[in-house]
C-alpha cells in the first residue's frame, strides 16, 4: 500500500524510510529502532528488516505457500489473489533470474527432505542457493559427528536449579558440587541454603559469556548473565558504604569452596523491567554485576542478550517469535508440548515465597528487631503462663512455640496476629499488594487484607508509603497530576504576523473527492481560513499556502503541531525557503495551539449542522460557515475579524434586507475620505483590542488556575511520561521511569529514558509526574 501511494505521488526513493518511519507501529517499529543509523535512511533495509521481522522472508513464504489450502467459506478471488502474492514474495523476491528462481524451488524441496536435526541446522543458515545448502549440510554433519561423546553442548545452555527444602535437597544439574557435613536446623536458627547461588567469579564461566546493560540503583553498568547462578551477585566497591548490613548471604562456588557475603536490598533496572532484589556483595568479583536467576525478567533478559545476531531479512526462524507471557505464573514450570523436553519456566515470587516460608529464623529476628522491644516488654502471657493477672488489656503480646503474637480486637472479634520484624514486612506487604492473587488493590485494603494476620508497629504508614511507591500501580493509576499554572501567549498586533495551522480530518469523503479541511487562523485578528484538502500531503499544503499567502502577505510564523505533514523535509524548506519561523507544539499537549484547536470544533459542529441533509456537499457550505464567523465579535477581542483585518464593517444579509426596506442609497465617499477614515478607526481599535484581549487572558488564567499548582523539576529527577498506547492516542499510559536531563523552556522538559539511554521528545510539565522510589535503597 504504501509503496503503491509512494510511487503514484512521485516520492524519491531516497525519502521513503524518513517518511514512513513515523507511521510503523507495533514490531515495525522495533525494527526500524534496532537498525543502525546508517541503515534507518535507506528503505530496502527498511523494508528487509521489517519482512524478517514479521516472518515474511522468502523461505517462509515458500513455507506457507506448500502449507496452503483452499476455505471454501471464502471467495476464490481472494484467495488466488493471495495465493499469488506468496508465490510472488517466494520466487520474485530481489528480482531474481529464471535461473536462481528454479534454484529457489530445488533448495525449498531439499530443505523439506532432509532429517529434523539436519534440516533445523541448515536452514539456521539461510541459503540463497543449491551451494550455499549443500555447505551447510555438510557443515552440519561434520559438527554433529564432532559432537558425538561430549558430555555437555556449549555455551549457552538453560540449567534447571531448585532451591533446597527442609525435607530434601535437590543439586544444581550439569555442575559439580562438593557435599559438606549438614546439621539439622534449630527451630530459631536461620535457613540454610547450601544449593543456594554459584559465585561466577571463575574462568569457566565468564568466558563467552553474555552480557546486558543494567542500572543499579538508577546508576548504569555492563552486568555478566549467569544462568547457572540462582542468586545476584555486586561487586562492594559499586555500592555506597552502609554501617547497618548485618544480612549474611551464603555462596557456595562451583569448586565447592562456601563462605558468606554481606546482602544488600538494591532495584535493578533493565531493557525488561525494573524489580528490587537482594544481592551478595563481593569484594572481589570479578564484573561490576553478576546477575543470576533470581531477577525475575533474568530468562527474557538472557534470551535477548544470547540470540544469535543475523542480517536484516535472514532470519532463520520459520514461524512468528511467540513473546514470552508478561504475568507471572504461579506454578513453577507449565508443561511441556509434544517432542519438546521440559524447560524450566521463571517463577517471579519463588525468591519471595522462599524467603516467607523458609523455617527457623522468625522467632531469632523478632527478638533482634530494635522495634518490637517494647512488644516484648509488654508480653502478658509465654507459652501459657500469664506473667501479669487478668483480665488483660485489649491488645496484648503473647508469646507461644517461641513467637511473639499481638491479641487484638478485629471486627467484634478476638485475634492472634503473628508479630512481624523488620526484616519480613517487605516481603509480606508485597503477597498483600504486588501478588497476582493480591490484584495491586489500594493502601487500605491492603491494611485491611493484613490487619486480619499480622502486626507489627507503623503498619498503616509502611502500607501506604508501599502502595505509593509501587511501580505498577504508578504507570497504571487513572489518577492525573494537577494542571501546571496557565502561561499566556504574547499578544499579537500585526495582522498574519503569525498564524495558527492544523488539519481536520478525515471526514466523509465529499462529491468532490475532499477528505480534509487545512485551518488557518490569524492570531491577532482571528481571522479563519478553511480549504479543502483531497489528500492531507505536504505538498498539498504548500500549495494552499502560497494562494493565501497571496493574498495577505507573508507571516513571520506559523505554529502547528507536530503532525507528519507539518515535520515533513518539504515544509521546512518551504519556511526557509520565506524566512517564516516553525513553531511547534509539545508532544501530545494541544493547549498550545489552543486557539485552532478550540476553532476546529466550532467549524466541524457547524457543518455538521449546515450540512445536514447532504454529507457529501459539505466542502461547498466552507464559505458561507466561514462568513458566518468572520462577521460575529470574537470573545477575545471584542471585535469581529472582519472588522480587524480590513478596516469596516461587511454588507452582511442583514443589511441587504434593511437597505430593502428603507430604500436608501449607500453613502458616496472619496478615496482620500475611506483612507483617512480607515486610519483613524485603526487608531481609535486597536487599544481597545489589546484591552480587550488582556482581560480575555486575565479571566481564562484565574478560571484555569483554580485547580493549577507549580511544578517544577530539576535535572536528575525520576519521572513517569503520559504516552498514547500504539493502538489508540487516546489511551495514554504512563511509562518510565525517566531521567530529567534538560529544561528547555518554562514548562517544558527534556527526559533520558533510564533503561534505553535514550532521549525522548520535549514533553510538557501537564504529561510528566514525579515517580516514587521503591522502599529500597535510592
Amino acid at each position: 500500500m504504501f509503496e503503491t501511494v509512494a510511487v503514484r505521488e512521485a516520492w524519491p526513493k531516497e525519502d521513503w524510510a524518513r517518511i514512513i518511519a513515523p507511521l510503523l507501529t507495533g514490531e515495525a517499529q522495533h525494527a526500524y529502532f534496532a537498525l543502525p543509523p546508517e541503515l534507518s535512511t535507506s528503505y530496502k533495509d527498511l523494508r528487509k528488516e521489517i519482512l524478517g521481522r514479521m516472518g515474511l522472508s522468502p523461505i517462509s513464504a515458500a513455507q506457507l505457500f506448500n502449507e496452503w489450502t483452499f476455505d471454501p467459506r471464502q471467495p476464490a478471488r481472494a484467495q488466488a489473489a493471495s495465493l499469488s502474492r506468496l508465490a510472488q514474495h517466494w520466487l520474485l523476491a530481489g528480482g531474481p533470474t529464471v535461473h536462481q528462481v528454479a534454484e529457489r524451488v530445488v533448495v525449498d524441496r531439499l530443505l523439506r527432505a532432509l532429517p529434523r536435526p539436519l534440516r533445523l541446522a541448515a536452514g539456521m543458515r539461510n541459503p540463497a542457493n543449491v551451494d550455499e545448502l549443500v555447505e551447510a549440510i555438510e557443515l552440519a554433519e561434520a559438527t554433529q559427528h564432532r559432537e558425538i561423546g561430549e558430555r555437555a553442548p556449549p555455551f549457552p545452555r538453560r540449567v534447571v536449579q531448585e532451591r533446597r527444602t527442609p525435607e530434601g535437597t535437590q543439586r544444581p544439574v550439569g555442575r559439580p558440587v562438593v557435599p559438606g557435613p549438614q546439621d539439622e536446623p534449630m527451630p530459631t536458627e536461620a535457613p540454610r541454603s547450601p544449593g543456594r547461588p554459584w559465585l561466577a567469579g571463575c574462568a569457566v564461566h565468564t568466558e563467552n559469556a553474555p552480557r546486558a546493560d543494567v542500572r543499579i540503583n538508577g546508576r548504569p553498568f555492563l552486568a555478566l548473565l549467569d544462568s547457572g547462578s540462582i542468586v545476584s551477585l555486586v561487586r562492594t566497591s559499586i555500592l555506597p558504604p552502609r554501617a547497618d548490613t548485618k544480612t549474611q548471604l551464603p555462596i557456595t562456588c562451583v569448586h565447592g569452596d562456601t563462605r558468606e557475603v554481606p546482602a544488600r536490598r538494591v532495584t535493578i533496572t533493565a531493557s525488561v523491567g525494573t524489580w528490587p532484589i537482594d544481592v551478595g556483595l563481593v569484594r572481589d568479583l570479578p564484573v561490576p554485576v553478576l546477575l543470576g536467576r533470581d531477577w525475575p525478567g533474568f530468562d527474557r533478559l538472557l534470551a535477548a542478550a544470547t540470540q544469535p545476531a543475523s542480517p536484516a531479512g535472514n532470519r532463520p526462524s520459520r514461524k512468528p517469535h511467540r513473546k514470552a507471557p508478561r504475568r507471572p505464573v504461579l506454578l513453577a514450570s507449565d508443561s511441556p508440548r509434544d517432542g519438546e523436553s521440559p524447560r524450566p519456566h521463571l517463577n517471579l515470587y519463588y525468591d519471595l515465597f522462599q524467603q516467607v516460608t523458609g523455617a527457623g529464623g522468625f522467632s531469632r529476628e523478632q527478638h533482634e528487631d530494635d522495634r518490637l522491644k517494647h512488644c516484648w516488654a509488654q508480653v502478658r502471657v509465654a507459652e501459657g503462663k500469664e506473667l501479669q493477672p487478668a483480665p488483660h488489656p485489649t491488645p496484648h503480646f503473647i508469646v507461644e512455640n517461641g513467637l511473639l503474637y499481638c491479641v487484638a480486637q478485629r471486627r467484634g472479634e478476638e485475634k492472634t496476629l503473628l508479630v512481624v520484624p523488620r526484616t519480613k514486612t517487605e516481603a509480606v506487604i508485597e503477597i498483600a499488594h504486588a501478588h497476582p492473587m493480591a490484584g495491586h488493590l489500594g493502601a487500605q485494603n491492603t491494611i485491611h487484607r493484613l490487619r486480619d494476620r499480622f502486626h507489627w508497629p507503623g503498619l498503616e504508614a509502611e502500607v501506604r508509603r508501599f502502595c505509593q511507591a509501587c511501580p505498577t500501580c504508578q504507570r497504571t493509576s487513572p489518577l492525573t497530576p494537577p494542571p501546571s499554572p496557565l502561561i499566556p501567549l504574547p499578544i499579537i498586533e500585526v495582522p498574519f504576523e503569525r498564524i495558527g495551522m492544523d488539519l481536520v480530518g478525515p471526514l466523509p469523503k465529499s462529491a468532490r473527492g475532499h477528505e480534509h479541511i487545512l485551518v488557518i487562523v490569524d492570531y491577532a485578528t482571528r481571522y479563519p481560513e478553511a480549504i479543502p484538502l483531497r489528500k492531507a500531503t505536504t505538498k498539498a499544503i504548500a500549495q494552499e499556502l502560497f494562494l493565501l499567502f497571496s493574498r495577505v502577505g507573508i507571516p513571520s510564523q506559523i505554529l502547528t503541531d507536530q503532525g507528519t505533514p507539518f515535520m515533513s523535509r518539504m515544509m521546512a524548506d518551504v519556511c526557509k525557503l520565506l524566512k517564516v519561523q516553525q513553531l511547534r507544539t509539545t508532544v501530545y499537549h494541544p493547549q498550545t495551539d489552543g486557539l485552532i484547536e478550540r476553532f476546529n470544533q466550532t467549524l466541524k459542529q457547524m457543518l455538521h449542522r449546515v450540512a445536514a441533509e447532504d454529507k457529501r456537499d459539505w466542502d461547498q457550505m466552507l464559505p458561507y460557515v466561514l462568513f458566518g464567523i468572520r462577521e460575529i465579535p470574537q470573545a477575545s477581542t471584542g471585535f469581529t475579524p472582519f472588522e480587524l483585518l480590513f478596516v469596516r464593517q461587511p454588507r452582511r444579509l442583514l443589511n441587504v434586507a434593511r437597505e430593502a426596506w428603507e430604500q436608501q442609497l449607500a453613502v458616496h465617499r472619496t478615496t482620500i475620505e475611506h483612507v483617512r477614515e480607515m486610519r483613524e478607526r485603526i487608531e481609535r481599535v486597536m487599544p481597545i483590542v489589546r484591552e480587550h484581549l488582556v482581560k480575555a487572558q486575565q479571566a481564562q488564567q484565574r478560571q484555569y488556575n483554580r485547580a493549577a499548582q507549580p511544578r517544577e523539576f530539576q535535572r536528575g529527577d525520576h519521572v513517569l511520561v503520559l504516552v498514547p498506547t500504539a493502538a489508540c492516542k487516546f489511551l495514554a499510559t504512563w511509562q518510565g521511569p525517566y531521567t530529567v536531563t534538560e529544561k528547555v523552556g518554562p514548562v517544558t522538559y527534556l527526559a533520558l529514558y533510564d533503561v534505553t539511554d535514550k532521549v525522548v521528545q520535549s514533553c510538557s510539565v501537564h504529561t510528566v509526574h514525579v515517580f516514587l522510589e521503591c522502599g529500597c535503597e535510592s
